[in-house]
């Protein structure tokens, strides 16, 4: 899954980017994508805090794409799930470098009887 196809796919007008990258890569991806990229930063919280924070933003997002064997994307899947988000804007991974199309999550979808 690529940003600028989710972009288009969407019509999201800005990107959430949720992570504990390097600056470096951060900046390097915000040159590749169409829309403006942001990030919640507060010096004054913990890095667990900021993750809570930034766990309930794409929780709540038009869509949320994750990635591979991660808690962090799974936890957010979940919430999205039992928030009643649809399926293909919850279910999304980004492919590693130089693959086109990988292997998307499963969806694990939550079962109420």
């Amino acid at each position: 899954m690529e940003l600028n196809e989710l972009q288009k796919r969407t019509g999201v007008s800005r990107v959430f980017l949720a992570t504990d990258a390097p600056e470096a890569e951060v900046d390097q991806l915000a040159q590749l994508v169409t829309v403006p990229v942001l990030r919640f930063h507060d010096a004054e919280l913990l890095d667990g805090a900021v993750a809570i924070v930034d766990q309930w933003i794409c929780a709540h997002a038009r869509a949320f794409i994750g990635t591979h064997v991660s808690t962090f994307s799974y936890r957010i899947q979940e919430d999205r799930e039992i928030l009643g988000f649809a399926p293909n804007t919850t279910f999304s991974r980004f492919c590693p470098d130089d693959v086109v199309d990988c292997e998307q999550p499963a969806k694990w979808t939550i079962v109420y009887e």
